[in-house]
């Protein structure tokens, strides 16, 4: 009987002598380092530096327009507070970001780590062995080096994440995208500055017997409601809508309530007049479940401007 002799050493993993910043850092270290110092930045600048690299690591025919169309996405994100007349907007955009990011980063590293690995295994690694092209063939590939190899490896990232990806925004041919949920942010925060107000108008016809004179009261008390503001791109959007004026003296309880009227025209400042209370709640519903109870407070429920406008008049 014969027994097989061990091999007198085990598999010893490379280590390369890394630098981060000049100074040496250690493999796994470095790899923090990275993802710390990009989730420090702002979405925005983390676009800039993508551009920025696109523009000088790639051909220029194909970086340039995409380098243009990132950098218009980062003038986006900066301003997004003031274009949707929304505060705090781009800080709850960039917690989502930041969150996104690391809920899915460590599947996507596994998927590159993957792909790396099979790149390594059919393409140069500048090992003399020319394992590669053995590898090719036991893969059903030409042994020289071919679209086809390249194709395979990219099919790794595709079928792992991109299509998954897909499948989970619900991508179709023409789109498929609701109107009120791309303005869920600001229907939340008109939503939470105009339900005060319109108590307040509520208040004022319960305390004034006459419709006409508390209507007039109202509509001088707030006739400068949204002046100034990014929102307000016609007369229309500013002071209180007289059709919802017309809503709060109606004798439907709920259709002049504050919380229906808050809403309605929360919806008008977002360009929307056909939707439903219905559709608009259940869309600052959902929007205020992603944020989380604690996070939505802070972003909308925290020094008001309208609170102080309403108990000061």
């Amino acid at each position: 009987m014969t027994t097989r002799k061990k091999h007198p050493t085990a598999y010893r993993r490379p280590h390369h002598k890394w630098l981060r910043k000049g100074k040496p850092i250690k493999f796994d270290t470095l790899i923090r380092s990275i993802v710390d110092d990009f989730l420090e930045k702002d979405p925005s600048a983390r676009i800039r530096l993508l551009a920025t690299d696109l523009s000088k690591n790639a051909p220029a025919k194909a970086a340039k327009p995409l380098a243009t169309k990132l950098g218009r996405v980062a003038d986006a994100f900066d301003t997004i507070d003031r274009d949707w007349g929304a505060k705090g907007l781009r800080n709850s955009a960039r917690y989502f970001v930041d969150s996104r990011i690391e809920r899915m980063l460590p599947r996507i590293l596994t998927v590159m780590l993957y792909e790396l690995n099979v790149e390594a295994i059919l393409t140069g690694t500048d090992c003399p062995i020319r394992y590669q092209e053995h590898m090719r063939l036991a893969a059903g590939l030409r042994q020289e080096l071919s679209k086809s190899t390249e194709n395979l490896i990219t099919d790794i990232y595709g079928i792992l994440i991109s299509s998954v990806r897909k499948k989970r925004n619900k991508i179709t041919p023409g789109g498929k995208i609701s109107p009120l949920k791309q303005y869920a942010h600001a229907l939340c925060f008109h939503y939470e500055r105009l339900h005060p107000i319109w108590r307040i108008v509520k208040s004022i016809y319960k305390r004034t017997g006459d419709l006409k004179i508390a209507r007039k009261i109202a509509v001088n008390k707030f006739s400068d409601l949204g002046k100034g503001e990014r929102w307000a791109i016609s007369p229309e959007r500013i002071g209180l809508p007289a059709e919802l004026l017309d809503k709060a003296e109606s004798t439907d309880p709920y259709e002049s309530s504050a919380e229906y009227l808050a809403y309605k025209h929360a919806a008008l400042l977002c360009g929307f007049s056909n939707h439903t209370v219905k559709q608009i709640k259940r869309v600052v519903a959902d929007h205020k479940k992603m944020m989380g109870v604690e996070y939505y407070n802070s972003a909308f429920k925290r020094n008001l401007e309208v609170n102080k406008h309403g108990e000061s008049g």
